[in-house]
């Protein structure tokens, strides 16, 4: 019963010691950019450890009670620690908007990682 004990104790260590630490990815809004109408603006910035692979960042807004939820959204792949992506055509308010990472951990797993923002968004024509 005594070396179970410890065999355990030592796996428990070990696979502490693997383990990453949580993704980052924030989410700045910006409805009508620069003054222009039909449009919002998601971007931010995002963090993962060595060993893990970006896949890209979708930005997306539902419109505000809709039912069922009418989502659009758009993709932004460039990497570098920062994404931006523009949506255009669309007025509104939008709630919620959120932001969703998509990538691959140190061993080949896919995994998500979401941002959302709760706030109303008011988008001009």
């Amino acid at each position: 019963m005594k070396k179970l004990a410890v065999a355990v104790l030592i796996s428990l260590m070990v696979a502490g010691a693997d383990a990453m630490a949580a993704p980052s990815l924030t989410l700045v809004i910006t409805c009508n950019p620069g003054g222009q109408g039909s449009k919002i603006e998601g971007k931010g910035t995002y963090a993962l450890d060595p060993g893990c692979t970006y896949n890209g960042t979708t930005f997306s807004v539902t419109v505000k009670g809709s039912h069922p939820p009418q989502v659009t959204g758009s993709q932004d792949t460039t990497g570098g620690g920062a994404y931006d992506v523009t949506l255009v055509g669309i007025y509104g308010t939008f709630n919620p908007c959120q932001a969703s990472m998509s990538w691959t951990d140190a061993n080949n797993n896919p995994q998500v990682t979401v941002t959302r923002n709760l706030m109303d968004q008011v988008v001009r024509q």
